[in-house]
């Protein structure tokens, strides 16, 4: 048995409620906290990446093909992230030696929500 309410839906709240679930910033049922916290700042640390390798963060946007049900190559959707075109470049780019060319890039405001952290 769901202990979610499907029947508790407020919109005004923050953040909302849909059919029982608080909807936020992430990537459908991932909070943003938890997608990219470590990588935009755990794996940077001493603590966390004593041998320093560089990590790079690099987000994807969600812009999904209206007429593919699947997102199309412009989906950063987790579900369909593996027919992104911009994913699959950065992938090649790395399996051939290339993975320094693939540059820090972020949409969201993860880098200060993790510099709020307490590490």
């Amino acid at each position: 048995m769901s202990r979610i309410d499907g029947t508790m839906s407020d919109h005004e709240a923050v953040p909302s409620i849909d059919s029982g679930v608080r909807v936020g910033e992430g990537d459908g049922t991932v909070p943003l906290l938890s997608l990219g916290s470590m990588c935009a700042r755990g794996w940077k640390m001493d603590r966390y990446n004593p041998a320093r390798m560089r990590v790079v963060t690099h987000e994807v946007k969600h812009d999904p093909d209206a007429f593919d049900l699947r997102g199309g190559d412009s989906s950063g959707d987790h579900i369909d992230i593996l027919g992104s075109h911009d994913l699959n470049e950065a992938v090649v780019k790395i399996a051939t030696g290339l993975g320094d060319s693939v540059p820090e890039r972020i949409f969201s405001p993860i880098q200060s929500y993790a510099d709020k952290i307490q590490w």
